[in-house]
């Protein structure tokens, strides 16, 4: 992501946006893994004041891609299995919901991008492509929130799913985790063909349980080796 250009057109909420935009690509990109978050070093990047790093650094704070490990060090959020815990359960309430809102509602069109993203994951767990199958698999989750039709529960299924990113590419790498992944969209994809809301939901929540038990085990495995 290129930096944001500082004008004088550029009003200062219109500057925010873009510094957060930014320092949210680069997190999300990995470019802060195992590093200090400077907000002094970010500025001089992109050649704006400190103030609007400090408020964007401020929100992603708030919103737990970012910690204070020490009084005024920052770094990128580290993968606990307190959070796994916390979390997982709350995305397979909202992400079950969005799923029996989109059951009716997905069109033949939607089914098959479905299915066409089903098999590009399949190419990507058989090539060991983290990275495409991370990216397919969201872009398929999307599909079904989208077609919930329910702006407010999207928002609050993407404030999760941004805080799961590390836990997501975490569990991507466990082995044979993409293969399980890719039965349980099956499930998913036949219970949004036969429009059935109940068993959309129940799909969808075992999906999020099954990936939250895989990372606890993971987790605790890497524990005991530690």
């Amino acid at each position: 992501m290129a930096p944001p250009r500082k004008t004088r057109a550029k009003g200062k909420h219109d500057l925010g946006r873009s510094v957060y935009a930014h320092v949210l690509g680069a997190i999300l990109g990995g470019a802060y893994d195992g590093r200090r978050i400077s907000d002094i070093a970010i500025a001089k990047e992109l050649r704006v004041s400190r103030t609007p790093v400090r408020e964007a650094l401020l929100r992603l704070e708030h919103e737990g891609l970012v910690t204070r490990d020490g009084a005024r060090r920052l770094v990128v959020g580290r993968i606990s299995a307190e959070d796994v815990a916390h979390i997982y359960p709350i995305v397979a309430a909202l992400e079950g919901l969005a799923g029996r809102l989109a059951a009716p509602r997905l069109t033949a069109a939607d089914l098959k991008e479905l299915r066409a993203l089903d098999a590009k994951m399949q190419s990507a767990a058989q090539a060991g492509d983290v990275t495409m199958f991370f990216n397919t698999n969201s872009a398929f989750h999307e599909i079904f929130i989208r077609r919930a039709s329910n702006p407010r529960l999207e928002r609050e299924i993407g404030k999760f799913r941004l805080l799961m990113r590390n836990f997501r590419i975490f569990l991507m790498k466990i082995p044979g985790r993409m293969k399980t992944s890719i039965d349980e969209h099956s499930a998913i994809i036949e219970a949004f063909a036969a429009k059935d809301v109940d068993r959309a939901e129940a799909a969808i929540r075992n999906h999020a349980s099954s990936a939250e038990q895989a990372l606890l085990q993971a987790l605790d495995a890497v524990r005991m080796l530690s």
